[in-house]
């Protein structure tokens, strides 16, 4: 089926189908992240090249008709795009972590520095956008939050240990896992009450 690569490596393909193939194949993915969250990745981000879908509702997506571009505002599959962006960052941060080698300080700074501008472009980016009158709309914007501080967990947790002093100073180890805990927890209950 060839998923993995995206479409337009394949001239024959058309828009449409290639949009829908990059749908399926971050379905794929985000199913086999998911799966691997307590084990080494099977997966790496090497292993794949196909790109993002568009940020286009499924009304969008007329067979014979070019793609129009990305829309900036909320769409049926904002949250679903989301997903699949933590989801690059995730596996990274499993390779980086549960491998037998020692982690090198500079790829744990590159990774978490990564995450942390990937957030703030959603952030100022992508979120003022996003109305807060809206329930599904206020949902995308919290749990996307928690995804991306969930990512950051991933990553952070293994060096919570004090034997990891040398990779992470105590102060700032605890000062992160606290701080993701919190951001974690806060908009968890902000969304239950709702």
């Amino acid at each position: 089926m060839g998923l993995h690569r995206d479409p337009s490596n394949f001239p024959e393909i058309e828009p449409v189908e290639g949009e829908i193939r990059r749908r399926v194949w971050y379905h794929v993915f985000h199913m086999e992240v998911y799966s691997m969250i307590n084990s080494s990745p099977y997966m790496s981000e090497h292993s794949f090249d196909t790109k993002l879908p568009r940020n286009l509702n499924d009304s969008d997506l007329v067979h014979g008709q070019p793609l129009p571009e990305s829309r900036s505002e909320y769409t049926e599959v904002s949250h679903f795009l989301f997903r699949s962006a933590m989801n690059g960052h995730y596996i990274r941060g499993l390779e980086l972590t549960s491998g037998m080698k020692r982690v090198k300080k500079e790829e744990f700074q590159k990774l978490m520095k990564d995450i942390q501008e990937w957030g703030m472009q959603w952030e100022c980016r992508w979120l003022p956008k996003y109305r807060d009158d809206i329930k599904m709309e206020r949902m995308v914007k919290t749990t996307g939050r928690l995804l991306l501080n969930k990512a950051l967990l991933v990553l952070y947790f293994p060096f919570s240990r004090p034997s990891e002093k040398n990779l992470l100073p105590a102060d700032i180890r605890e000062w992160y896992v606290l701080s993701i805990l919190h951001h974690f927890f806060i908009p968890t209950f902000s969304l239950i009450c709702d």
